[in-house]
């Protein structure tokens, strides 16, 4: 529906529609509009539907325009905003209009963090405020599959009584399982529930159609199977996009019972034949055209945004905290605002789509570009004065900024600033002690100390002495036979040049002598993939790759990897720290021209009706795989506000009917189902994986040809992708593999400065505390003169925990998302306070008094 052909078809599907619906009985029907400014949404619109209110007094919509839309309406078209307004203010039961998705940016929720979709649903709740005082918000709905199983605790945190896991007339990007019964209690990860209309077992799909279930029209089919499975007051659904001129979309009937949602429940939601349904997130089948580079550049430029936005807000927090710098409000709401619009529907699932001159892809490079301008002013802000208590010999020193909830000790890397670039230095802490260092040229490696949620200032001195690294061996040595090997503290690891540059061995030292790599495989980061023009499958493993050392000491090691896939040379640049514990990989293919890469080649026969698509099979994409030693492999991942086993047998399929989720969000691990060893793979970007019999895990690394709505998904530039390896024992949890991705995702923050922020409290400071209890820090910002806190449980039991403020605050209280207060929590000496939180649940606690009062 994002093509005028495809509303050329939807007028004729219209027509059968009217002439089918005749034939039912009488049955409840959800009729409304999507779209907005961003998607579709004509300026003249809002009269044209108050008009067909006006003329059709039976007729009641739902609607999901994107919120910012009514800016321009009011200002454009006053009397049609004003004759809508009196309706959408009504939120009474019979109301005629009921407002059933207030998200921002419209996203698809389900590929970007949880966080991120609280602040879709509060920004995009606030500016309805704006327009529609009155305005309250019942049910969640969406037209496209903008859904994921954490929902039920956001929706119930905002004061949504339902939701409705139904998108009957587009069904593109996918489509929820069904499930028996005319009701369901929906319930999250967490154990929050919510009531919920499902997609019926007996919504099955129409035929020849990729996008619809036979519930967009009321089929008559559709209303009988349903009434045959004890579904009593069966309803149909069809969220027209805004700009059709239908009207009501199955005609001015007496059989047709136009309802809003809210009145649908109100009238016929019956508690005794409701069942609980926990919905597993991959029962919310979606799919993109994971591979392709349009896609790759949209999911990287949210990600870097999406995680540089929260950790700003984090820091200006701290900064308000113990620096008393002026709280950047305005600044961080212009740039969640940026952000929530790149995570738009469209961006994912047509960024090669046009609108006001630009594609979808380009508008999230403009947004992405502008939120991450108004961090760098923010993160520029306010250094004055130079701190006490260090040498006064230089005035060049660094702020290290922790954003999450554990105390962290990492190897850094600095450029020197321009007076010490040929000089040799040595780096201390804030009693004067020097860390070790590692220096090259310019370039200072060094190992850094921060406390959780807070920061530490070292001082960067000229030195005339020789302070060297705490490990003087290299990190990296090449061996008689030709092979690379690295030794951290952790690791053992082999690089073999003849096999295309992977890693032959992968060893965790001092523990066991179990290899991570499968024996008798090329080795880990071997590329392959079917270029289906050529007919095969290609590996980089076909030629022997080159293999240079670009750092080499005690502290920090990298070397780079160049070879041959397909005849387009790739770089890999391994890193690794000697005490780190992820393996860092950067990967970039320079292709020679556009070449096809996939299942087959589609030019010429590609058809929206064709089940049978290539983007699905991530199998024939360019992968990059990891033969990892692992036995009767489980697969588990991360999804929002959600940490899930895998229940997919494998990862393969080809057609419309039997999408499976294989979004890989943050991570995907690998675990042995003895749980004796793991194997996590971390991506900078979403993406998708593949797994399954004689196929190893894979990231998804490329794929070129034809995507939805026959688009083509070309090559026209280098590949870049960034990702991180974690062998571990254990499990997820033992292995602390969320616990890791946060510390990939939110990277230590350096501010290299002259001098010090006025009014220097300390030199090294914590916010908070909250011990090693599988908790993470979602988010952390300041809310008037309170500190707002939100806490997730990614890994922890649900028992009680003790946290301490650094500071004295005057009371402590939970809230909901919605701002209502929902207990107070005792507070011991004003800093010590106890809480519990479910398992993937999030807890939002607001306190008072702790600005100004801290220690």
């Amino acid at each position: 529906m994002k093509d005028f052909f495809l509303k050329i078809s939807f007028l004729g599907c219209f027509i059968i529609a009217f002439f089918n619906f005749g034939n039912c009985q009488s049955h409840y029907f959800v009729d409304g509009y999507h779209g907005g400014i961003w998607g579709h949404y004509p300026y003249d619109y809002s009269r044209f539907i108050a008009d067909e209110l006006d003329k059709n007094p039976n007729w009641k919509l739902n609607l999901e325009v994107e919120p910012v839309t009514w800016d321009s309406i009011e200002r454009i078209d006053p009397v049609g905003y004003n004759r809508l307004k009196k309706w959408i203010d009504d939120s009474s039961v019979n109301s005629r209009i009921e407002y059933i998705n207030p998200d921002y940016g419209q996203s698809y929720l389900f590929n970007i963090s949880g966080e991120s979709i609280i602040r879709q649903f509060y920004y995009g709740m606030q500016k309805l405020r704006e327009h529609f005082p009155a305005i309250k918000f019942t049910t969640y709905s969406s037209e496209e599959p903008c859904f994921t199983n954490a929902l039920p605790q956001i929706l119930k945190s905002y004061g949504f009584k339902y939701a409705v896991l139904k998108n009957p007339n587009t069904c593109w990007a996918g489509y929820v399982a069904p499930h028996s019964g005319e009701f369901v209690n929906w319930i999250g990860p967490d154990g929050s529930s919510i009531r919920t209309v499902p997609r019926y077992e007996d919504e099955t799909f129409v035929k020849n159609s990729t996008w619809q279930t036979i519930a967009w029209n009321n089929d008559a089919n559709y209303i009988k199977n349903a009434i045959a499975s004890g579904i009593e007051n069966p309803v149909g659904m069809c969220i027209q996009d805004a700009g059709w001129r239908n009207g009501p979309w199955l005609g001015n009937n007496s059989k047709v019972r136009y309802t809003t949602w809210r009145g649908y429940f109100a009238k016929v939601f019956d508690k005794r034949n409701i069942q609980n349904w926990k919905l597993p997130q991959e029962d919310i089948k979606v799919s993109l055209v994971w591979g392709s580079q349009l896609l790759q550049r949209v999911a990287k430029a949210v990600r870097e945004t999406e995680n540089k936005l929260i950790a700003t807000e984090t820091i200006a927090s701290i900064n308000k905290l113990y620096f008393n710098q002026k709280w950047p409000g305005q600044k961080l709401d212009v740039a969640w605002k940026d952000l929530l619009l790149a995570q738009h529907h469209d961006c994912w699932v047509v960024p090669n789509n046009r609108k006001y001159g630009k594609n979808w892809q380009q508008y999230v490079t403009s947004w992405t570009s502008e939120a991450n301008s108004i961090c760098d002013t923010i993160l520029q802000q306010g250094y004055t004065q130079k701190p006490k208590n260090l040498s006064d010999k230089q005035n060049d020193y660094l702020r290290i900024y922790n954003t999450t909830g554990h105390a962290r000790t990492e190897i850094l890397a600095i450029n020197l600033p321009k007076n010490l670039k040929d000089k040799t230095v040595k780096i201390v802490d804030e009693q004067n002690r020097p860390v070790p260092i590692q220096q090259n040229g310019a370039k200072v490696y060094f190992l850094s100390n921060v406390p959780a949620v807070g920061f530490t200032t070292y001082q960067i001195i000229e030195n005339h002495e020789n302070i060297r690294a705490s490990n003087d061996k290299p990190l990296i040595a090449l061996q008689k036979n030709g092979v690379y090997k690295i030794e951290t503290d952790r690791y053992q690891i082999l690089i073999d040049p003849m096999k295309g540059g992977c890693i032959t061995s992968l060893i965790i030292k001092g523990k066991s002598d179990h290899d991570f790599v499968l024996p008798n495989k090329p080795g880990l980061l071997e590329l392959r993939g079917f270029f289906y023009k050529q007919g095969v499958f290609r590996s980089s493993t076909e030629n022997p790759a080159s293999i240079k050392i670009l750092e080499n000491g005690g502290l920090y090691a990298s070397l780079q990897v160049k070879g041959l896939i397909a005849n387009n040379t790739f770089t890999q640049i391994i890193t690794v720290t000697k005490n780190g514990r992820t393996i860092q990989d950067s990967l970039q293919i320079s292709w020679l021209k556009n070449i096809g890469i996939g299942k087959y080649d589609e030019t010429g026969i590609f058809k929206n009706e064709n089940l049978n698509k290539a983007f699905y099979n991530n199998k024939y994409k360019l992968l990059t795989l990891f033969p990892v030693n692992i036995s009767n492999g489980e697969i588990y991942k991360d999804a929002p506000f959600d940490i899930l086993k895998s229940n997919l047998k494998n990862t393969f399929f080809d057609r419309w009917d039997s999408i499976k989720n294989v979004v890989l969000l943050h991570w995907v691990d690998l675990g042995q189902k003895d749980k004796k060893f793991g194997f996590a793979l971390f991506s900078d970007e979403t993406t998708s994986y593949a797994h399954g019999q004689n196929l190893p895990l894979g990231l998804v690394t490329q794929y070129s040809g034809k995507g939805l709505f026959g688009a083509d998904y070309n090559i026209d530039s280098s590949t870049s992708m960034n990702f991180s390896l974690l062998p571990h024992y254990g499990d997820w949890a033992q292995g602390k593999v969320n616990d890791v991705s946060q510390r990939y995702n939110k990277p230590l923050i350096i501010k290299l400065f002259k001098s010090a922020p006025l009014h220097v409290a300390s030199l090294k400071k914590s916010c908070l505390k909250m011990g090693n209890n599988g908790w993470i820090i979602s988010s952390l910002r300041i809310d008037g003169k309170d500190v707002l806190l939100r806490l997730f449980n990614a890994s922890g039991n649900g028992l009680q925990h003790r946290l301490y403020l650094n500071g004295s605050a005057s009371s402590v209280e939970s809230i909901r998302l919605d701002g209502k207060v929902e207990y107070n929590i005792p507070l011991k000496n004003g800093n010590i306070f106890e809480l519990s939180i479910p398992r993937f649940g999030f807890k939002t606690i607001r306190i008072h008094g702790l600005i100004n009062n801290r220690d």
